[in-house]
């Protein structure tokens, strides 16, 4: 059959009037007590509606009342200019529904969609998973390269924290070779950076904005961001706080002027006040007075000085970007975590693994152990260990001074044991946490304590 035009509906004997006989309930004349009604669901209760026209005969010409007639035409029609009216029905918890039917719920206007996971599935409402699965229709599309910001975590398997995860083609083959593309037209080099320069940043910065991309491997590290948006109290003597970043002058003087004396002409500058007054000792060979004039900055009016010492609060909020416009397989988002989980631990060939040497000092004797990237800590002073780590403690102890003692997140140790001799000398290693804050307390000379970063695990 050739495809149908569509055809504005119409509910048949929908002008009829129950009051004039003109529509009644099916069957109803049938047993003796007619029934006048233009309500659908009326026109249809009887058992005589699912047992058809004989059933609501009532003269030997088999014909049904005329007016049973109208209202059965007029269920059939209205619940086809419905379902053309409606494109997708509502769901109606007394319709039998099978593993492929689908049906649609308003609620505070938004459609949903809900696809019938099983056969015979009537009765069960559509919050019941197991025979209902949701899909809400009025998302807005994105496109590959959007970001999307969430104060809460997102389950969108389209969506990819921007974490700085490293991704390979494979999954992500559509947004790799977008990121490629624009890379090669050399219109966007400012959204790109070296790796090495991406690194440094997030070294030093713990961000980075920038992308980077491997044409040879084919592969795009994202930007990594801070999920924290910083708040405070803003009043006319508290300025407004941010990351830690000075956006703004601070106070300060800038000057510089002219310098007459016996020698030629110099530069005067600088000075508690804008304008400087020197006066010469000698007023024979230098002129008595000269000045310098200049700019003085108050920070307080020159802009915005963002600092983290009066944050009042801070709020988590979440940087994604669209690699996807189509939703993963649950094998694809299981190897994507899996990825993410391996990136930075260590590199395919181990360059990062940090090996330990050992030497001997010669003018001492002392046995040391070296890693690279120590970091040598003052002593008698608070360090926050940025990373999981190691630490160094060599502690020299003078019979009868204190014995030094290392503090370890409040705790505190004794480094070294009075055994009676003139100097006891104790040598250890600590293993530490990310962020445990470390000390060594001032001793006899020659205390030492280093940390070292664990890397390549």
């Amino acid at each position: 059959m050739a495809k149908l035009t569509r055809v504005t509906g119409k509910v048949f004997g929908s002008a009829a009037q129950a009051q004039s006989g003109g529509i009644g309930q099916f069957g109803s004349a049938a047993t003796g007590t007619p029934n006048p009604t233009t309500d659908v669901a009326t026109i249809q209760a009887l058992q005589a509606y699912l047992d058809g026209w004989g059933s609501a005969v009532i003269t030997s010409r088999n014909f049904p009342p005329i007016e049973e007639v109208t209202g059965v035409l007029k269920t059939i029609s209205y619940q086809a200019c419905y379902t053309l009216q409606e494109g997708i029905p509502e769901y109606d918890i007394n319709t039998e529904y099978s593993n492929t039917s689908v049906v649609k719920s308003i609620n505070n206007g938004i459609t949903t969609l809900y696809v019938s996971l099983a056969n015979g599935n009537t009765g069960n409402p559509l919050t019941d998973t197991t025979k209902w699965k949701p899909y809400v229709l009025d998302q807005i599309q994105r496109n590959i390269g959007e970001i999307v910001t969430s104060t809460i975590p997102l389950t969108d398997a389209g969506l990819h924290l921007l974490d700085g995860s490293l991704l390979q083609s494979g999954s992500y083959a559509s947004f790799v070779s977008y990121i490629a593309d624009l890379y090669d037209s050399g219109d966007y080099s400012d959204l790109f950076d070296t790796e090495a320069n991406w690194q440094t940043a997030v070294s030093t910065y713990g961000v980075c904005g920038k992308f980077v991309y491997d044409s040879v491997n084919n592969t795009v590290r994202l930007p990594k961001y801070s999920n924290k948006i910083y708040t405070s109290n803003i009043s006319s003597t508290a300025p407004v706080k941010g990351n830690g970043m000075t956006m703004g002058l601070t106070n300060g003087q800038l000057n510089a002027g002219l310098l007459f004396n016996n020698t030629g002409v110099g530069m005067a500058n600088s000075g508690t006040y804008g304008t400087d007054v020197y006066t010469a000792a000698s007023s024979g060979t230098n002129l008595a007075g000269t000045r310098s004039a200049g700019l003085t900055t108050d920070g307080a009016k020159s802009g915005i000085i963002a600092d983290l010492a009066n944050i009042t609060s801070s709020v988590d909020c979440y940087y994604y970007i669209v690699v996807a416009t189509s939703t993963k397989t649950d094998i694809e988002v299981d190897i994507d975590e899996i990825a993410t989980d391996l990136n930075g631990k260590a590199d395919v060939d181990l360059t990062n693994t940090v090996p330990a040497q050992s030497f001997i000092n010669s003018s001492t004797g002392w046995t040391r152990i070296d890693f690279a990237n120590g970091i040598s800590l003052t002593i008698n002073s608070d360090y926050t260990c940025p990373s999981d780590g190691c630490l160094y403690v060599r502690s020299v102890h003078v019979e009868g001074a204190a014995i030094p003692k290392l503090t370890i997140n409040s705790t505190t140790f004794d480094t070294a044991i009075a055994s009676g001799g003139y100097v006891d000398t104790s040598t250890f290693f600590v293993s530490v946490s990310k962020n445990d804050v470390v000390k060594l307390s001032t001793g006899y000379t020659n205390q030492q304590l280093v940390f070292f970063p664990l890397k390549g695990v």
